[in-house]
């Protein structure tokens, strides 16, 4: 059973999270997968960070994956209605390889799922925001997946080390 966690970064970047059962926050259960997610609020983090935080929590925790359009309702449904003002994003598993062409190659899940996006051309389940993936619009470094209100909590490609306050 997939456990997850939703780190949330107050106004800034948030973070999907595995969830183990050593977790000292309260699941919510999707009952079509039997996955486990939760909602807790931090202040802003990297992707690294985030990954490294949520490993740190226990066995079996780690940044989650969203694998189809079902699951990314349940998720959406946790984090509520996205702002309409402001940038609030959520950090979560999947990354694009160095060396990758951009700005849509090789995008791959962090727990060994696979590539799910390769110039649109994989067939598995992806939710980009309007011009996602744009790689910073050709200037780069956009490596990382965040969920994004600005998309009603669709994926955008972000720089890892973005941690800035918005809004």
């Amino acid at each position: 059973m997939k456990k997850i966690n939703l780190l949330l970064m107050t106004v800034v970047y948030g973070v999907l999270l595995f969830l183990s059962s050593n977790a000292l926050a309260v699941p919510m259960t999707w009952s079509t997968n039997g996955h486990e997610y939760d909602v807790i609020s931090l202040s802003g983090r990297t992707w690294d960070e985030a990954r490294i935080n949520a490993q740190s929590l226990g066995t079996g925790w780690d940044l989650a994956t969203i694998t189809s359009a079902a699951e990314q309702a349940f998720i959406n449904g946790l984090l509520g209605i996205a702002p309409s003002t402001g940038t609030v994003q959520y950090w979560f598993g999947g990354f694009q390889p160095n060396g990758s062409s951009e700005p849509g190659g090789n995008w791959q899940w962090i727990n060994g799922e696979g590539q799910f996006w390769n110039n649109g051309s994989t067939g598995m389940y992806s939710n980009w925001g309007l011009g996602e993936p744009n790689d910073n619009f050709g200037m780069g470094g956009q490596e990382h997946l965040a969920l994004d209100n600005r998309y009603g909590w669709g994926w955008d490609d972000n720089d890892q080390y973005q941690n800035v306050i918005f809004g």
